[in-house]
């Protein structure tokens, strides 16, 4: 699992738009251009990015990830104050951050 913030892909090419990001070329490219311009904003070295599964809407999403509980070392990244901090002030909101599911195929 990773904790981190989760958006499907509408809210976060609505979050793009209403930050001014890439030029509303089509769906695909302006995802992408949200998600790197979000993570342009995080610490170099802290930019983890993974495809959740979102339980309570029953699809994907992706989530920019504090950490994880795959190891220890992992674990204690889910404790970064500074970063979660930063992502609050990203994703302008004042939730913490969550556990999810990664999605595997």
């Amino acid at each position: 699992m990773v904790f981190g913030y989760a958006f499907l892909a509408d809210e976060l090419v609505a979050f793009g738009q209403r930050h001014g990001y890439g030029d509303d070329s089509n769906f695909q490219d302006q995802h992408y251009v949200t998600s790197s311009m979000i993570t342009k904003q995080l610490p170099r070295g802290k930019r983890r990015f993974a495809t959740v599964l979102h339980l309570e809407r029953k699809c994907l999403a992706s989530c920019f990830v504090v950490g994880s509980n795959l190891k220890p070392e992992t674990l204690e990244m889910a404790r970064d104050w500074d970063l979660i901090k930063r992502m609050q002030e990203v994703f302008e909101t004042k939730e913490l951050p969550r556990w999810f599911v990664v999605y595997k195929c």
